[in-house]
């Protein structure tokens, strides 16, 4: 032995930290100062202790008879909404009765973004559905007399049953960019208190921020259209018509 650590290969690197090449490169440098390196390690110690478990970022939320697994799905989303300081994003598929789930987001200082599925045009025309959607809306699921939230739609959800037919499906909540709530549940008085549900809250900047990211992609890229916005007026019908088909 010549006191000298052999350096960590890759693979065992890798099962503590990303980039387990690079930080094996690194510490085999180290590796010819003993010193050096358990001053290092004792570094990395510290940092894992700040991080935290899984199980301190991530709870399972839940809807079902067997609460005891999990925290329950309509108490999460309530808390959310309530305790949200600057901005929501709500991605959903089926509404019903949503009122008393929407009431804490109808507040001025909140920035309220939806993508919502407005289901099938029924051969009505783009504009006749939206206007049918909105006014369902208004009457069952936002808080009466509130101004309306920033509510988006894709419009392939219009078409009839067939291949080229695509619905916003997804149910998930972005809240100040750093609660990301991703579930099975519809924002349904039955889904969110009755339904067999099962979901994840995660404290995420970073995924929270890449969720909202991949929303306000789809409003660059004009995949989906406004339904409503407090920003409509100042848009020309140009900005909002769809690129042309290729």
């Amino acid at each position: 032995m010549d006191g000298r650590l052999n350096p960590a290969t890759p693979g065992l690197v890798g099962r503590f930290v990303s980039g387990g090449a690079a930080v094996s490169r690194a510490l085999g440098e180290l590796a010819a100062s003993g010193a050096s390196l358990a001053a290092t390690l004792e570094l990395l110690a510290e940092a894992a202790e700040r991080r935290g478990s899984l199980e301190d970022l991530v709870e399972l939320v839940l809807t079902g008879p067997n609460m005891g697994a999990g925290r329950d799905t309509g108490v999460v989303v309530r808390q959310l909404f309530r305790e949200a300081r600057k901005s929501v994003w709500v991605c959903g598929y089926k509404l019903y009765n949503a009122r008393d789930m929407f009431v804490d987001l109808a507040r001025p200082e909140l920035r309220v973004r939806m993508l919502l599925d407005i289901g099938e045009a029924e051969g009505q025309s783009e504009e006749a559905a939206v206007r049918r959607f909105l006014d369902d809306f208004r009457r069952w699921h936002w808080p009466e007399g509130q101004a309306l939230p920033e509510i988006w739609y894709d419009p392939l959800s219009l078409l009839p049953s067939g291949e080229n037919r695509a619905v916003a499906h997804a149910k998930c909540v972005v809240a100040d960019n750093r609660y990301l709530f991703v579930s099975s549940a519809n924002f349904t008085e039955a889904s969110q208190n009755r339904n067999l549900e099962a979901g994840l809250l995660v404290e995420s900047t970073a995924l929270a921020h890449r969720m909202g990211e991949f929303l306000e992609g789809l409003i660059r890229e004009r995949r989906v259209r406004p339904a409503w916005s407090n920003q409509l007026q100042t848009r020309t019908q140009q900005d909002l018509r769809p690129p042309p088909a290729a």
